[in-house]
């Protein structure tokens, strides 16, 4: 479980999710500890990571907000990434 020492809205409480043998992480979720925005009451967020060229990097982002007066509003990212630490990805 993860829970910030304090509140900002850049900082996660929720889970991560790590494998067994390497405690890699793989996945973490949560809600943000702090409102970004009056107009923002909560917002949700799941991040993945894989293991790219040997270095853990996010590969996906997924956020769900409920914004006032509009409703729930979503947002998708996915990284693809051509070079890391000067290494081109295949």
């Amino acid at each position: 479980h993860l829970r910030p020492k304090r509140k900002s809205p850049h900082l996660i409480e929720g889970t991560a999710f790590v494998t067994h043998d390497r405690l890699d992480m793989v996945r973490m979720e949560g809600q943000l500890s702090k409102r970004p925005s009056f107009w923002t009451r909560s917002v949700e967020i799941t991040r993945r990571y894989a293991r790219v060229c040997g270095v853990r990097v996010p590969i996906e982002m997924q956020s769900r907000a409920d914004v006032r007066f509009v409703g729930d509003s979503t947002f998708s990212m996915t990284y693809n990434y051509e070079t890391i630490n000067g290494q081109p990805v295949r």
